[in-house]
């Protein structure tokens, strides 16, 4: 029987079609958080207005404190509880989850994380594949 293994990554996209990643081994915890956004806005040259879900950590002291004293950097924007549908980042997932499933399944961990990343690179080089998302009725309120 096959150990089932998987790829932790948290992820932006831009309605310029634009992609954003951070592969992450560990636990998804208020410091990965801060560190993906505090890489967010260190390649932002404007102020970067993020659409997140209402995820535990996102809402944890520390998070909450990095972003205020960020305000003038970064504004969240959070959704509705239980609403993926609302959520950009998950029409990426699914074209990532397509892309690595379409292929043979994986032998192991490492063989995974190259198909993960190498689809989100993919991804990365076509913006306007990236700006499709923002065409289904759900998403359209972000395509501004």
């Amino acid at each position: 029987m096959r150990q089932r293994v998987r790829v932790n990554y948290i992820a932006t996209v831009s309605y310029q079609g634009q992609v954003r990643f951070m592969r992450y081994t560990c636990s998804f915890t208020g410091p990965v958080y801060l560190r993906f956004l505090d890489r967010l806005i260190r390649s932002s040259e404007h102020k970067v207005f993020l659409i997140a879900d209402r995820h535990p950590v996102h809402f944890r002291k520390l998070v909450q404190q990095w972003l205020t004293a960020h305000s003038d950097q970064i504004a969240v924007f959070y959704l509705p509880s239980y609403s993926p549908q609302l959520n950009p980042v998950e029409y990426l997932n699914n074209d990532v989850k397509q892309q690595v499933h379409d292929k043979p399944p994986t032998r192991n961990l490492a063989e995974l994380k190259y198909r993960v990343l190498s689809s989100l690179r993919k991804l990365q080089h076509l913006p306007a594949r990236v700006r499709n998302y923002f065409h289904h009725p759900d998403i359209a309120y972000a395509a501004v």
